[in-house]
């Protein structure tokens, strides 16, 4: 909550820098001779980095869940398809096509092992990333929201504030980091949705490439065979 305080003085800060002419750009411009203004832009700086950074940390806005939730669909779409083929073809007796009931058989396996690989291993794999990326960022948030608790502390002892300067430049370039580790997570998860979304069409085509009602054709049987005499 302190950080989402910080976060709103951030906009009001770069709004002021704006009405002033030019933006945190003109206020570094002007900032050379002065060690508060100085400050005053590198803390606004970084509190944009972090402001814009926090909807890449939320599952709900930055397309994970959604990524998640897509790729389960695909894959009882699948199933459900190729399931039913199977069935329908069954209920046809003697004129079933043995070799058509495989390869959708063969299509379940597959997609059976892309998701228990996709379930089991890739997703955990990302989602074990994503939160360490988050809780690393959410402490770098704790210790912004410290300093800039402290700034006038630093102010009021006289103490130099090119140290305080460095770490606002520092938490900026790491939120960065991290912020571009959260992202390679939701591409991860948006590419393994993409794959089940193209099992889905692949399935579609496959049955929608074979006649309705096909028949095998049928061998016919071989002549008696000679009396004996």
């Amino acid at each position: 909550m302190r950080l989402h305080h910080c976060l709103l003085r951030a906009f009001a800060v770069v709004s002021a820098f704006s009405l002033l002419g030019g933006g945190v750009s003109a206020a570094e411009k002007n900032a050379d001779d002065d060690p508060y203004m100085k400050t005053a832009v590198a803390r606004t700086k970084v509190e944009i980095t972090f402001r814009d950074a926090a909807p890449v940390f939320d599952p709900v806005t930055n397309g994970c869940n959604a990524a998640w939730t897509a790729a389960g669909k695909s894959k009882n779409q699948i199933d459900d398809l190729l399931t039913k083929a199977v069935e329908k073809e069954q209920d046809r007796g003697g004129l079933q096509d043995e070799t058509f009931i495989t390869a959708c058989e063969q299509r379940l396996n597959k997609i059976e092992e892309l998701w228990t690989e996709f379930d089991e291993q890739i997703r955990p794999t990302l989602e074990s990333g994503f939160d360490k990326a988050r809780e690393k960022f959410d402490a770098a948030g704790a210790v912004l929201t410290s300093l800039m608790e402290q700034e006038q502390n630093w102010k009021t002892a006289g103490v130099d504030l090119t140290a305080l300067e460095t770490v606002y430049a520092a938490l900026g370039k790491r939120a960065a980091e991290l912020t571009a580790e959260a992202e390679q997570v939701i591409k991860g998860a948006k590419e393994k949705q993409a794959v089940l979304e193209n099992e889905v069409k692949g399935t579609e085509k496959f049955l929608s490439g074979r006649p309705a009602g096909a028949k095998v054709a049928v061998p016919e049987a071989p002549p008696p065979a000679p009396a004996a005499e």
